[in-house]
């Protein structure tokens, strides 16, 4: 799988950003959570970032976070199941006041990715 992050992978249609908020499962680890929605799509999988204006409210920040948070899965969306052909609509949410550097936010993004592919197992997922 190459290392990009290319313009179909990003999620930016309303219709299935509200999908995945009303439907949608959710893992918290530590300060990041991920919201997912398993599709009957092709793949690429579809990933969205938000950081809350709330807690930054500066631009310049949310845009660094966000752009951290985006090369962490870029390097490690390998990790990502196939889930049997289907894809995934993920959406990766920062939820601190605090900015964390690059290895932390990697850390947790990859467990987040491996409690993912352990719940990609289980019956209930797919439902």
């Amino acid at each position: 799988m190459p290392q990009s992050f290319a313009k179909n992978e990003r999620l930016k249609s309303k219709q299935s950003i509200t999908a995945l908020f009303n439907e949608g499962k959710f893992i918290r680890k530590k300060f990041l959570a991920l919201k997912f929605l398993p599709t009957g799509d092709a793949l690429p999988h579809k990933v969205a970032f938000s950081v809350p204006k709330r807690r930054f409210a500066k631009a310049v920040d949310r845009n660094r976070i966000k752009r951290r948070i985006l090369e962490a899965y870029r390097l490690n969306k390998h990790l990502l199941a196939d889930f049997e052909g289907s894809s995934l609509h993920l959406i990766l949410m920062y939820n601190t006041s605090q900015e964390y550097d690059f290895q932390e936010i990697e850390a947790t993004l990859k467990k987040l990715l491996a409690e993912l592919n352990n719940l990609s197992g289980k019956a209930s997922f797919l439902s």
